[in-house]
């Protein structure tokens, strides 16, 4: 049962491993700290300017407001893209740990067939899957901090001082918020995909060892009722063979059950 053990515990503790990496999650928690510093200050900045009115505004005073919510976007963008990297890195350590561990077992015999999953195909494809989420962020929040926003035109309408300085804060950190659930929807979404990859990889595989035992089987039925043939023998190896095919049936049922 050395295989099911050792990709089981895998699974189990992919999770715990990710927040091993210390180093890591600090980078996330200042990425994410310095993206919400960005808002104190492009407030501060928006609220020193007088109400804006789009119909009646000059260029020059359309480019000032323009600039101000363009250099929060600016700074932020690095942030955003660090954090992201950052995240994806996590997931990818999660999953790398645990093909890891099908890697150790992928050369054993099972039905006297080896398991053969194709690991670095697999790999390459929850890679890809994982760095897909790059860009979430500034996706989701840079067309909100615009002028062409109406929630934002609404405060940049307002006449200069601390509440409009209160007002951008809140607008900023709430659709912050939402941008950053929604990169952790998309994490989440992905990391399914991952182990949906993994478990389909694996279910076709244990599959297709199967209906090869199920052929050995029904040879071996035939063996047995050919006259001259060494009965005690092929009685060995039809009980081998059943012991074999149990274990493919088990192997099905924990990797259902434990949703791998």
């Amino acid at each position: 049962m050395g295989f099911l053990d050792d990709l089981w515990d895998a699974v189990k503790s992919g999770a715990d491993k990710m927040w091993e990496m210390r180093d890591v999650i600090k980078e996330v928690v200042s990425a994410i700290d310095s993206l919400f510093s960005f808002s104190d200050k492009v407030s501060k900045e928006v609220s020193k300017h007088e109400r804006y009115v789009r119909e009646l505004a000059s260029a020059a005073q359309t480019a000032k407001i323009n600039n101000a919510l363009a250099d929060f976007k600016n700074e932020s963008r690095d942030q955003a893209n660090n954090l992201e990297i950052q995240l994806s890195k996590v997931a990818e350590k999660m999953f790398e740990s645990l093909l890891d561990s099908v890697e150790k077992i992928n050369n054993k015999k099972f039905g006297g067939m080896p398991l053969h999953l194709p690991v670095r195909e697999i790999k390459s494809t929850n890679r890809k899957s994982m760095r897909s989420i790059r860009g979430t962020l500034i996706r989701e929040l840079t067309p909100k901090i615009s002028i062409d926003n109406k929630e934002c035109l609404e405060i940049l309408e307002q006449d200069s001082g601390e509440e409009k300085k209160k007002a951008m804060k809140r607008f900023i950190d709430t659709n912050l918020k939402q941008s950053i659930a929604t990169l952790q929807d998309n994490i989440k979404e992905n990391a399914k995909d991952c182990v949906e990859n993994i478990k389909d990889k694996l279910e076709s595989r244990l599959q297709d060892i199967q209906r090869i035992i199920a052929r050995e089987l029904e040879y071996l039925a035939d063996l047995k009722a050919t006259e001259g043939k060494d009965v005690t023998k092929k009685e060995q190896k039809q009980l081998v063979i059943l012991q074999e095919l149990w274990f493919m049936e088990y192997a099905k049922a924990q990797a259902k059950q434990n949703r791998i």
